[in-house]
């Protein structure tokens, strides 16, 4: 089974996060019920952003963050996926939570699942 979330996150300008709003929308398995759970989370989301002030669409560009709810992690959090002289680590990678899109360097938008 799996729990499916409307999730909104917010950030200033600068790309700090500043807010999240996140609501589950039922638990489902797979066939015609997730279609109607996805849909209910698509409705949540969708209200949510009506109701933003001077909201805008297109490429951002935003700092690392986490939030927990339900236990389930979600955010952007930076990595360590190489292997590096010496033990020392140097953050390469930034994943996405969930559903665990992963960026790696140069960090351009694309994403590598």
């Amino acid at each position: 089974m799996q729990r499916v979330y409307a999730v909104l996150h917010e950030f200033d300008t600068a790309g700090k996060h500043i807010d999240t709003t996140i609501e589950a929308a039922g638990e489902t398995f797979s066939g015609p019920q997730a279609q109607v759970v996805v849909a209910r989370a698509e409705q949540l989301l969708n209200e949510w952003v009506k109701w933003l002030p001077d909201r805008e669409f297109g490429d951002i560009a935003i700092s690392p963050f986490t939030e927990t709810h339900d236990g389930v992690l979600f955010g952007l959090i930076v990595e360590c996926h190489g292997e590096y002289v010496e033990g020392e680590e140097v953050d390469d990678w930034a994943e996405f939570y969930p559903p665990r899109l992963g960026f790696g360097c140069p960090r351009d938008g694309g994403d590598s699942t």
